[in-house]
């Protein structure tokens, strides 16, 4: 299960309104497994729930790991229970550090884009990138002053000329404009942008005026999709159990499966978390999640099975 493993709450901190930090440490004081800025790693709840945080902290770093949690009313649960009941000194189950939003290796300037909460995993990229003398700017927007974590941090830090504020209730700093951002970019540059859903559409919008650019986007929840009212069943074989299915429109596969006994890892259900990621053996795939590249893509051999179809008159043989 992702190698999970008992870690020891050392350090709960507030670092803004409803967002909170939490450094995390071996039990026995060993080495954590290393990561690249950009992962996160699984946070199992005792309810059974598995709920993903960015790690924030330097990439070097093996003696720890930090996250930062934004506290949702609204959302499943899991940021009220990380805010409400843990505490220093508690046990979590943590699942290993994966990465879906690494930083590439290229020449081409680097802009990061962060919308509050979005700052977690581009924190770590700012580390990384200073620390390998990369040059880098990192635009961080925020609704105001008591919303902007790690302030004190950004602006004491030996990278904090890289790091553009836009704070709503200062007006002596500049109005974020993606569209003027992204008009000043030069060609080539590659953009990493994370945040609130209706931030990151504003900036995707923006973006696709400077197709000569490369954007790399991570969502914390996936943007709301407008039913198309087409969905058409499709077959879908699978290779190990045996079995062939017909996953009607109504339904997703993951549904499916489950219904027929197949059991399969399952977190997010929206298309983002990359838990169902499954191996495709043959069959054309309708991609329809925040998860995957588009080099993953155009290879088609893997989709995540929570929201992702098959294509119109295609069967589906998954290594299941």
């Amino acid at each position: 299960m992702n190698d999970v493993r008992e870690l020891i709450v050392s350090k709960v901190r507030d670092e803004a309104e409803a967002i909170r930090s939490f450094e995390l440490v071996s039990p026995d004081g060993d080495l954590l497994p290393c990561f690249s800025a950009g992962a996160h790693i699984d946070v199992h709840t005792p309810e059974g729930a598995t709920r993903q945080y960015s790690l924030l902290n330097d990439d070097r770093e093996r003696h720890r790991y930090v996250i930062a949690v934004l506290r949702e009313e609204e959302g499943r649960g899991g940021s009220r229970w990380m805010h409400d009941v843990v505490e220093a000194g508690m046990r979590l189950r943590i699942g290993a550090p994966r990465n879906a939003f690494p930083l590439e290796a290229c020449s081409a300037p680097i802009i990061l884009i962060a919308g509050g909460i979005g700052i977690t995993p581009l924190l770590a990229m700012a580390r990384s990138l200073e620390a390998k003398g990369i040059p880098y700017v990192l635009h961080f927007v925020t609704r105001s002053t008591a919303r902007t974590p790690f302030l004190t941090e950004l602006s004491q830090a030996p990278f904090a000329e890289r790091v553009v504020l836009y704070r709503g209730d200062c007006p002596d700093e500049p109005r974020f404009d993606a569209e003027k951002l992204m008009g000043s970019l030069s060609p080539g540059s590659h953009i990493y942008l994370c945040g609130s859903v209706g931030f990151m559409d504003a900036v995707c919008v923006a973006a696709q005026a400077r197709p000569d650019t490369v954007l790399h986007k991570e969502y914390f929840a996936a943007p709301a999709i407008q039913p198309t009212g087409d969905e058409e069943a499709f077959t879908l074989q699978l290779a190990r159990s045996g079995g062939e299915l017909i996953v009607p429109s109504d339904k997703s596969i993951v549904e499916v499966i489950g219904e027929h006994g197949v059991e399969c890892p399952l977190n997010c259900e929206q298309g983002i978390c990359g838990t169902c990621l499954t191996t495709v053996i043959s069959g054309e795939i309708d991609h329809r999640d925040f998860y995957l590249s588009a080099a993953d893509r155009a290879r088609g051999d893997q989709m995540l099975i929570c929201v992702s179809r098959a294509k119109h008159g295609s069967v589906l043989v998954l290594d299941l």
